[in-house]
């Protein structure tokens, strides 16, 4: 529902073009609509999961191969590039919403997909990319910096630490451990990533312990229950990991239909 991606996430909303849902089509906030209809308090507003994409097209993938760097405007380095799909997608808000992977030749040619398959990091389709403009490729890394409007100082000096860290074997500023590739042999690659997959959205009504749906007074709404999804604010400001939606689903609405069962039962007593 774009209108209430808008209004509610508007760190997904921003993205625009690059941004698409991985759930169904009839996720349309129907809970939170009915829910302010009569009266719900609403919460989790810009809260949700973005997942990370170079925009290829729509293949669902959660993890960035280790073989690439990631760097923000400065041309630094700002995270293990092999970080969990719960925390990427933020640290690049941090940086402004979009960073950019970067890697060599060698990297490309030796591109394959992984234990959890990523359709968009092989070699044969960022060549692709890469000749029909969609990837930056430059002979230089001065160039590479140029054409991602990154500092070009920040991004040598970037590549030297890790290029020498590869070489020792080691990740000194962010110990990453899967896949370290150096950036040595020309051309070079520059792919802009952002967080622009919507997983999972924050906004939802406001519930009780009991699951009870409350308006903006604090005051239980009479025989309105509600579980999943629906209920606003489950994660706070990062999504937990696998299972994070299905377990609300399953726990909220077991209790949830046991105390709404309960009151429709007390209504005939």
């Amino acid at each position: 529902n774009p209108e209430m991606i808008a209004k509610y996430y508007p760190q997904a909303h921003a993205t625009e073009d690059w941004r698409w849902y991985i759930g169904s089509d009839g996720a349309q906030g129907d809970g939170i609509i009915l829910g302010e209809s009569v009266g719900a308090a609403v919460e989790g507003h810009d809260r949700g999961l973005l997942l990370v994409t170079p925009g290829f097209g729509r293949d669902l993938e959660v993890l960035l191969p280790g073989w690439l760097i990631l760097v923000n405007k400065q041309g630094r380095r700002f995270t293990n590039e092999s970080a969990p799909y719960t925390v990427l997608g933020g640290l690049i808000q941090n940086e402004g919403g979009h960073a950019f992977a970067v890697f060599d030749e060698t990297a490309r040619a030796a591109a394959k997909p992984g234990p959890i398959s990523q359709a968009n990091w092989v070699s044969e389709v960022l060549h692709q990319k890469a000749e029909e403009g969609r990837i930056l490729r430059e002979q230089t890394l001065e160039d590479l910096a140029a054409a991602m409007q990154v500092d070009v100082g920040g991004l040598l000096g970037t590549v030297e630490k890790y290029n020498n860290d590869v070489a020792s074997g080691s990740d000194t500023a962010f110990f990453k451990t899967q896949g370290l590739q150096s950036v040595t042999h020309a051309p070079f690659y520059g792919v802009e990533i952002r967080p622009a997959i919507v997983c999972w959205t924050g906004t939802g009504v406001r519930v009780s312990a009991d699951t009870a749906v409350m308006n903006k007074q604090e005051k239980a709404i009479p025989g309105l229950y509600a579980a999943g999804e629906t209920i606003g604010n489950l994660h706070g400001d990062r999504y937990i990991g696998g299972g994070g939606s299905f377990g609300p689903c399953l726990v909220f609405g077991k209790l949830a239909g046991e105390n709404a069962a309960r009151y429709a039962r007390a209504l005939n007593e």
